[in-house]
């Protein structure tokens, strides 16, 4: 699979209600280790992000504990690192694994939506 500089809109669910830097860690940095040993490669830091809304509402209802969880829209831009679309039966077809750079904070370009489909 091709990585690929992002420039365009995808979305997660972040850790809490408001929109924090920690929320953008991947497996390796939350010292997540069951996940780290089901992750390959390069993919253990990286971000889990979609393109569709409606794979993060799945995933929504067969975890309850995030159900009350908002999604955050992030607009990545070429500075801002690079995407693999990594679909997956568990993550869903738009699944994508997103490197952020070192020194980029992703607060300064993500916003909690609203429901509804973007354009």
């Amino acid at each position: 699979m091709d990585t690929e500089l992002c420039e365009t809109y995808f979305h997660l669910v972040p850790h809490s209600d408001r929109i924090r830097k920690k929320d953008f860690r991947s497996y390796y940095d939350r010292g997540l280790e069951k996940e780290l040993e089901e992750t390959e490669g390069c993919g253990r830091r990286s971000v889990s992000v979609h393109k569709d809304k409606a794979d993060l509402h799945r995933i929504l209802k067969l975890y309850p504990t995030k159900r009350e969880r908002c999604i955050v829209r992030v607009e990545l831009r070429g500075g801002h690192g690079v995407v693999m679309h990594t679909p997956s039966e568990e993550g869903g077809p738009t699944h994508h694994d997103w490197w952020i750079p070192i020194g980029v904070n992703p607060c300064d370009f993500a916003d909690k939506t609203a429901e509804g489909p973007f354009p």
